[in-house]
């Protein structure tokens, strides 16, 4: 769990959706970093569809669906994460529950970003209070002969946060926004993103918008604070901005600049010595 965890790759990093999930608050986050105390733990399964990096391990909780339709029963409701994944990967169009239930705040969280995709939303139903003769809620689940019903779990082969945002292969859940002026294309949010979402590759730097998960790291770790994760859909399709690469002068290394900036006369590492101690130019 600490070794993925955000937390635990940037100092700067103050990720607490599994805190913020936990119904038991059996996840607790100090200076230290995230710790789980396993007594607690109702093996739930909300921790596994908030965290951004896929740092907590734990089999998916299994979820009974009936034609599209699942019943909001008793215990900690799922997360609005966990019903997008149901939503796209096992059809999951309604849920049935009363008009109090808990769920009913994760069912609006889910249609509020199916809303932004411009996906059709999760219906809620009500329970039959009629007179007339209807089936209980246990038989709504146990009818197979006439509906099709199905045990599924959410996500296991693949880990949560990437399987969400595959799910949605043709839209990007989030965007990543990058200031062309204020990097200085150091590197450090491509070697700290855990989904390759932000890259250098073949003198291009491609930000990938679909990868990402919305952990921040990039953005904790940018000394120049060019990069921000925006919780607003946009197009899969990645940016991709042209590079030109050159070797410093003053200390040899190769380093890249923008194509369409004017070019810098140091790499990154010597353009700050330089504006601390003086002298931009080279030697």
């Amino acid at each position: 769990m600490r070794a993925r965890c955000a937390r635990a790759k940037c100092r700067h990093n103050a990720c607490d959706a599994c805190v913020r999930a936990c119904p038991t608050q059996a996840i607790r986050a100090d200076s230290s970093g995230v710790s789980l105390n396993a007594r607690d733990c109702i093996r739930c399964g909300n921790c596994l569809f908030v965290c951004p990096t896929d740092a907590i391990e734990g089999p998916a909780p299994l979820r009974h669906i009936v034609d599209g339709t699942i019943e909001a029963v008793d215990g900690p409701p799922p997360t609005a994460q966990e019903l997008l994944l149901l939503h796209a990967a096992h059809r999951l169009r309604a849920v049935l529950g009363d008009a109090a239930s808990p769920w009913r705040a994760s069912v609006d969280a889910a249609n509020k970003t199916l809303n932004a995709l411009g996906r059709s939303p999760i219906d809620w139903k009500l329970p039959q209070t009629s007179a007339a003769p209807s089936p209980s809620r246990r038989a709504f689940l146990r009818r197979g002969s006439d509906r099709i019903a199905h045990i599924v779990a959410a996500t296991s082969a693949e880990p949560a946060s990437q399987a969400l945002c595959s799910a949605f292969h043709d839209v990007s859940l989030r965007r990543i926004d990058l200031s062309l002026d204020a990097c200085t294309l150091c590197g450090a949010c491509t070697r700290i993103c855990p989904h390759a979402a932000l890259s250098i590759e073949a003198l291009s730097f491609v930000t990938d918008h679909q990868r990402c998960t919305g952990c921040t790291l990039c953005r904790d770790s940018c000394l120049e604070s060019a990069i921000d994760i925006v919780d607003v859909p946009c197009a899969a399709a990645p940016d991709i901005h042209p590079l030109s690469s050159g070797e410093c002068p003053r200390c040899g290394r190769t380093f890249f600049n923008w194509q369409s900036r004017q070019t810098a006369p140091l790499c990154h590492i010597c353009r700050k010595r330089s504006m601390l101690y003086g002298d931009m130019s080279a030697p």
